[in-house]
């Protein structure tokens, strides 16, 4: 389907679904605050690109802009998503409420890779506002291989999280994201990676947000996060703003390198985790009595090297207190 515009003239409704495998979409979808779904894909092999999917909105249910629902590949790429609004009831975690720019959806490993890239999101809010979510499930400890890049993407004005990501071996590379809107009623943190293994978060700017922290990467404490990649992601918080920037709990076998964070509280923290690298970090400002680094006492094996702290007045660089930790080369710059 090609330059076809569309718009809603009913609530809660999906205005576009397509079923067949390796369809080709360029569309203007118009909800006209009456449509929930904008394109709803359940095949295989999707290109939807150059689309504009605008004024999508919700008071009973979920609101998405574009959701793919499958394991065997898509590409998204250069779209214009805005105005998703999903109000919601104040129970979180029911769909009601869950609006979302961009879902990529499936109950299993996938076949192909995706790819999310080139896009611009704006204004996705409500009670649950996340811009781009990455869903596998299947039932297990740690979520199924999604195989998916998420990359170069614009994404403002969010009311819970710029990207979601619950499955494994996703990458999540050069994105901007950018304010985070007015404080929410339920904000969570700008990238959010749970139950997953071998994502990697790189080369993303993240500007001051009134969300919570940057980069929350969690696993279980039965099955920790393992083989996580977080380096050179450049992340400015409010000097005032006394939250973690990157906090890994319950990750093994990881690493956080060559990050630069301005402001908020501890650049990185970690807890329940074990060998992980933590390298050439530098943190500028920030809350002065919060160390700039810091393991605590669940933790082992953790490494901390070659870190900066740049903000003269703040009194500890770092603390590494877990058993066979080893800390080293470390320093306090004005």
């Amino acid at each position: 389907m090609r330059n076809a515009r569309i718009i809603a003239d009913a609530q809660d409704i999906i205005v576009l679904t397509v079923l067949g495998a390796n369809a080709r979409l360029t569309v203007h979808i118009d909800g006209n605050n009456k449509a929930n779904y904008g394109i709803k894909v359940a095949a295989a092999g999707a290109l939807v690109e150059s689309s504009i999917v605008e004024n999508i909105y919700s008071t009973t249910s979920t609101a998405r802009g574009i959701e793919v629902s499958t394991g065997g590949g898509c590409v998204i790429r250069q779209n214009i998503i805005r105005n998703v609004k999903a109000t919601g009831d104040k129970v979180l975690g029911n769909n009601n409420g869950a609006a979302r720019g961009i879902v990529l959806t499936n109950n299993a490993a996938s076949t192909s890779e995706s790819l999310i890239t080139g896009n611009t999101i704006e204004n996705i809010t409500g009670e649950e506002g996340d811009a781009i979510q990455i869903l596998f499930y299947d039932g297990s400890a740690s979520n199924p291989p999604a195989d998916v890049t998420i990359s170069d993407n614009e994404i403002s004005n969010v009311s819970r999280r710029f990207i979601k990501v619950q499955a494994s071996d996703v990458r999540i590379v050069n994105n901007t994201l950018g304010r985070g809107g007015n404080q929410s009623a339920y904000p969570a943190n700008s990238i959010d990676v749970i139950r997953s293994n071998s994502v990697t978060i790189s080369d993303n700017r993240i500007s001051p947000n009134a969300l919570g922290m940057a980069i929350n990467l969690v696993g279980t404490e039965g099955s920790p996060a393992a083989g996580a990649i977080v380096k050179n992601n450049v992340i400015r918080q409010d000097d005032g703003k006394n939250f973690v920037s990157i906090f890994l709990n319950y990750v093994a076998d990881s690493v956080a390198a060559s990050n630069t964070i301005f402001g908020g509280g501890t650049a990185i923290a970690i807890g329940n985790s074990n060998a992980l690298l933590i390298q050439s970090n530098a943190h500028h400002g920030g809350v002065n009595t919060a160390p700039s680094f810091s393991a605590n006492t669940t933790n082992m094996g953790i490494v901390m090297r070659l870190n900066v702290n740049m903000n003269k007045a703040r009194t500890v660089c770092v603390t590494n207190t877990g058993t066979g930790a080893l800390t080293e080369m470390n320093s306090s710059r004005t």
